[in-house]
């Protein structure tokens, strides 16, 4: 669930993240980059809307800015990544969007934004939640 009036997200177990989510609530996670101003971290195994989703965690200073997370289509390695399964699993976000949303992405809100993305160039096909 998404709630369009706050940026809050509610995950299928319970655990629900938004604007005011520290490091400190990403019990179980794994910190992916850190480079001092700028970490990241990750959230594997979730699901929101029934949908399997891992989800990266973005802070600046201890602030969280994005959460990118996508529907997983099937792929087991980067060894599966292909131009056709990063457009499955782009229109399985779209389709994600519309589940939670019901109406199409890219939207801006008073708490941020929210687009469902495919880089072709890297393989990537996510949804991105930007606060403020």
């Amino acid at each position: 669930m998404i709630d369009i009036k706050t940026g809050n997200v509610r995950l299928d177990n319970g655990f629900e993240f938004g604007i005011t989510t520290t490091v400190a609530d990403l019990v179980g996670s794994e910190k992916v980059v850190d480079n001092g101003t700028y970490q990241t971290y990750a959230l594997r195994g979730e699901s929101l809307a029934g949908e399997a989703v891992a989800l990266l965690f973005m802070f600046e200073q201890g602030v969280l800015q994005t959460v990118r997370f996508g529907c997983s289509a099937g792929q087991a390695s980067w060894a599966d990544v292909s131009a056709d399964q990063t457009r499955k699993e782009k229109a399985q976000n779209d389709q994600l969007l519309m589940t939670l949303l019901k109406t199409k992405a890219p939207h801006k809100f008073s708490w941020g934004s929210i687009e469902s993305t495919l880089d072709a160039k890297t393989g990537d096909a996510s949804i991105i939640l930007s606060y403020r």
